[in-house]
C-alpha cells in the first residue's frame, strides 16, 4: 500500500515498528497467539519468521513524500519450501489453518489504515508501550551488526523515535538505520 506523509523522512521514524504492531493486531484477531517483533521489521512466532516489512520512500526527504509499505506474510509453507529458507520460518496456515490470502489482506487493511492515521497524527511515541509488549529481544543479550562493526549488549527496548536501545558497559545507546542487523547474542 502507499501512504502519503507531509513531514519527509523525519516523520517516518518508527513506521516499520507501527506496521509490525498493526500486523500483530490483525493476526491476533484471526486467532494467532505467541507473536513477537524482532526490531525493526520481522514478525516472529516462537522464534520462527512469520512475516517481514519493507518500506520504500519516494519524494522530498524534508517535505511531502510517499511510502510504499510492503508486508511479506508466510501464509502457506510446505516442508520443501522451508528447507530452502536460510532461517527458521513458519506459515500462517501452520498456526491456524484454512486462511486464504484474501482473508489476510482484509484483516491487514482493516487494522493498518486506522493505525497509520494515528501514527501520522501522534508519531511512534503513541505506540511505544505496545511495542515493548511484543519486543522479541527485550532484556536479552544481543549483537547489533553494522557492516564490520559489532555491538554486544543488553536490549533495552526502543526510543521514542523507534531506534533500538542497547546497554553497553552500563551506558544506554541508541541505534537506528537501514543497514543494521539485530540478533540474539547466542545466534552469532
Amino acid at each position: 500500500m502507499v501512504w502519503e506523509f507531509s513531514g519527509g523522512a523525519a516523520s517516518l521514524e518508527g513506521l516499520s515498528l507501527v506496521v509490525a504492531l498493526s500486523l500483530i493486531r490483525s493476526l491476533e484477531s484471526m486467532g494467532v497467539r505467541g507473536l513477537a517483533v524482532k526490531w525493526p521489521n520481522d514478525l516472529l512466532h516462537d522464534g520462527k519468521k512469520l512475516a517481514g516489512i519493507l518500506l520504500e520512500m519516494t519524494g522530498d526527504a524534508a517535505g511531502p513524500c510517499s511510502v510504499v509499505i510492503g508486508v511479506g506474510l508466510n501464509v502457506q509453507l510446505d516442508d520443501h519450501v522451508k528447507k530452502k529458507i536460510d532461517q527458521a520460518a513458519v506459515g500462517l496456515n501452520d498456526l491456524i489453518g484454512g486462511v486464504s490470502r484474501s482473508q489476510c489482506l482484509a484483516f491487514l487493511l482493516n487494522d493498518l489504515l486506522p493505525i497509520l492515521s494515528l501514527y501520522e497524527k501522534d508519531g511512534f511515541s503513541a505506540f511505544i508501550d505496545e511495542w515493548h509488549q511484543y519486543d522479541a529481544f527485550l532484556d536479552k543479550q544481543v549483537c547489533l551488526v553494522q557492516g564490520d562493526q559489532v555491538v554486544v549488549g543488553g536490549a533495552c527496548g526502543v526510543a521514542e523515535d523507534g531506534a533500538v536501545l542497547i546497554e553497553v558497559d552500563g551506558v544506554r545507546r541508541s541505534y537506528n538505520g537501514g543497514e543494521l542487523s539485530l540478533r540474539l547474542h547466542d545466534d552469532t
